[in-house]
């Protein structure tokens, strides 16, 4: 469910034009077609047009779980597969948050193997893998979803 509504102009929203997402479902036989994410689009193309100035936020989404995420890196159409590995590593200063490419292949089986023996080495349990399926010879910030892992304020506690 989503809404578009007018509130009191606040110090976050002095236009007082808010947009909020409820939640997203999508029924198991019509995930992972992009019907949620067109869904998500058409609303922001909305609050655009409307000049929403509040970020739309989402408080109750059905998640895919971190396999689902895998998953679509791996089956991705493009033909690189890339592995990404993200973690908090301690330094003399404090934390610092690390992303690194740990692994690169055209070929997904390698790719498949690769991720599984990443995910299961319990040396460090605080890294976080994925993968993406991206094209070649391409300037990759000009893609929809570049690789990048998020490394959040909260990572740091």
């Amino acid at each position: 469910m989503a809404c578009i509504f007018q509130t009191a102009p606040l110090p976050s929203c002095p236009t007082g034009k808010s947009a909020e997402l409820l939640n997203v479902y999508t029924l198991k036989k019509y995930r992972k077609q992009g019907h949620a994410e067109t869904l998500v689009r058409m609303l922001i193309e909305k609050s655009n047009a409307v000049k929403i100035v509040k970020t739309i936020y989402i408080e109750g989404v059905y998640a895919m779980d971190y396999q689902d995420y895998i998953e679509i890196g791996l089956n991705g159409d493009e033909p690189l597969k890339l592995i990404l590995c993200g973690n908090i590593e301690n330094t003399e200063n404090g934390k610092v948050g690390v992303v690194s490419v740990v692994y690169a292949t055209n070929d997904k089986k390698l790719a498949e193997q690769k991720i599984q023996d990443l995910l299961n080495n319990k040396e460090n349990p605080n890294t976080y893998y994925m993968v993406y399926s991206i094209p070649l010879n391409t300037d990759l910030t000009t893609l929809q979803h570049y690789p990048s892992i998020a490394i959040s304020r909260d990572d740091f506690l």
